[in-house]
């Protein structure tokens, strides 16, 4: 396993060492990595590097961190025995994936196998020094690649709910559609805009404007529609979840 501080890994899963505390695992799209093996192929070049790749800056500094993570590529992007395989042998992926996560995910792996608590598995992640939504896309990012290799999975492990920017969880798979109009045809965000504003008003307004250009400035850069900016965007408009 490599030890350089790029693509360290922990091939014992006991917690200790230099080499845990470096290693980060991946939190890119699992199937933004399908597309790339299976666009290496039948094209695989001999050094992977961001004029190969097809995403964003953002994107593509991932996917390039996620290969080193995995041992899939050295520190100058020339690939390694791992992503040649996955890459040339696409009958074997799952099996070729499930060792992989097997010596770099010994602990989740473990935990899935007997059942363990969502907490457990959340827990595991954070020795990796990881928090917030970077461990809330890693675990997605794990959880889908074991789902796709059979590896074990407790029936209680999810992705981590969203947190939202007004600091609740979002649930999940719930629809959503703009409040309903009042009974004069005006919404609730419509009748506060006629109405005085303080000056505290004010400012929380304009921050509130500020914050969702942010949002939407980000959407726009990326490739493919981030799911949580658009939940975040959708509540700041004054979009509500819609119970099933």
């Amino acid at each position: 396993m490599p030890q350089n501080e790029n693509s360290a890994g922990v091939a014992n899963g006991n917690g200790a060492g230099d080499a845990r505390d470096r290693w980060s695992p991946p939190y890119i799209s699992f199937t933004n990595v399908m597309h790339l093996l299976d666009r290496l192929e039948n094209n695989l070049p001999p050094r992977i590097d961001r004029s190969f790749l097809t995403g964003s800056n953002a994107v593509n500094t991932m996917t390039l961190a996620a290969l080193r993570a995995l041992d899939l590529i050295d520190a100058e992007g020339h690939p390694q025995e791992g992503l040649i395989a996955l890459a040339t042998r696409p009958d074997e992926r799952k099996e070729l994936l499930a060792d992989l996560l097997r010596r770099f995910y010994p602990e989740p792996v473990e935990l899935g196998s007997i059942n363990a608590t969502q907490s457990q598995l959340e827990e595991a992640f954070g020795r990796w020094g990881i928090s917030g939504d970077t461990r809330r896309k890693a675990i997605a990012f794990y959880l889908k690649a074991a789902d796709f290799a059979g590896v074990p999975i407790s029936a209680n492990f999810r992705t981590p709910s969203v947190t939202r920017a007004d600091g609740g969880a979002r649930r999940n798979g719930r629809r959503r559609q703009p409040a309903p109009s009042s009974s004069s045809g005006a919404s609730a965000d419509q009748r506060e805009d006629t109405e005085p504003q303080t000056g505290t008003d004010a400012k929380l307004a304009a921050l509130r404007s500020r914050y969702i250009e942010m949002l939407v400035n980000k959407v726009e850069t990326q490739d493919e529609l981030d799911t949580d900016l658009l939940d975040r965007i959708e509540s700041l408009l004054g979009f509500r979840e819609e119970d099933d």
